[in-house]
Order: structure tokens, then C-alpha cells, then sequence
């Protein structure tokens, strides 16, 4: 089982996963996983901050984006699928977490 689950990150630089309800306890195992192997997190102003403060990696790289209407502070679908791109091209392990 193990090994299947470390071949994730072998066939795939990107896991899209949702945050479910917002409590950091229940979140699901994988995820937990993923947070910890991850090189970089993308995530958005609803995901509960202690999700990622109890599952990360110390030395993760976290960049916040959000679609907040035409707020000034919004970063739109096309910019957050550019960064995921981006980073899976350079070989990075992200996590791109949102609360749905």
C-alpha cells in the first residue's frame, strides 16, 4: 500500500484536494500526507490556517490566492492555473487546497 501511494508523487506533481468543513482534524489522511510531502501549497483565504499549520512542512512554500469578486486582493482562475502549471513543470510536489 506504501508503495502505491509514493507512486502519486512519481506519475503526478499536483494534488487538488478540497478541505472539507474547515476543522483541521478532519481532514483525511491522504491529505495529511500530501500536506507534509508537499513543496509548495496554494491555497485560499477560507481553508482554515491551523490545516495547514498542523500538516505542513516547516520549510513548505504557501501562496495564498483567492477569487474574492473584484476585490483587489483577488487572483483570478487563470492566474492560479498558471501557478499550479508553473510549478509542476519545475519538478515541485504541490498541493492546490481550497474550501469547497
Amino acid at each position: 500500500m506504501e508503495q502505491k501511494v509514493n507512486d502519486t508523487w512519481k506519475k503526478n506533481k499536483v494534488v487538488i484536494a478540497g478541505a472539507g468543513p474547515g476543522d483541521a482534524e478532519l481532514i483525511t489522511l491522504k491529505l495529511q500526507k500530501r500536506l507534509s510531502e508537499a513543496d509548495i501549497i496554494i491555497t485560499d483565504r477560507l481553508v482554515n490556517p491551523a490545516i495547514i499549520e498542523e500538516h505542513a512542512s516547516k520549510n513548505v512554500e504557501i501562496i495564498l490566492t483567492g477569487k474574492q469578486g473584484y476585490h483587489d486582493g483577488s487572483v483570478s482562475q487563470e492566474e492560479i492555473n498558471k501557478l499550479i502549471v508553473r510549478h509542476a513543470r519545475e519538478g515541485k510536489k504541490s498541493v492546490t487546497i481550497e474550501r469547497w
